[in-house]
């Protein structure tokens, strides 16, 4: 995805960032990060010491700033930067993928063998 000019006007961008560490996933700071409100720098919140693990919920290229910021949940829930885009300089590495999610809104997939007794125990309550 993206648009062409995007990727002319930032060519080092692309080599220096694979689409893989531009990506949402577990990230481990190297170096203290700090959390903001906005996906934009500007105020901040709350300092992240090296060697904390988050989850990048969203990662996103902010090229005005040029940064790589990714949206975390905790240790508090803000906008870190991964990445100077510009000089390559890095917050964070990318260990591996998020991992998987069970929500309570989703209830667990019935098997089809528990299919029938559940369907009984709803019918006989």
């Amino acid at each position: 995805g993206g648009s062409p000019l995007a990727d002319e006007a930032a060519p080092s961008t692309r080599s220096a960032l694979s689409a893989e560490e531009a990506s949402p996933g577990v990230y481990r700071l190297v170096h203290a990060a700090a959390i903001g409100p906005s996906v934009h720098l500007g105020q901040l919140h709350a300092l992240v010491p090296p060697g904390t693990i988050v989850e990048a919920l969203e990662v996103v290229h902010n090229t005005s700033d040029m940064r790589l910021r990714a949206r975390i949940s905790s240790p508090e829930e803000g906008w870190i930067s991964l990445a100077d885009t510009a000089t390559g300089a890095r917050w964070a590495v990318r260990e591996g993928p998020l991992p998987p999610r069970t929500f309570a809104a989703e209830p667990p997939a019935v098997t089809p063998a528990a299919a029938p007794a559940a369907a009984a125990t709803a019918l006989g309550s």
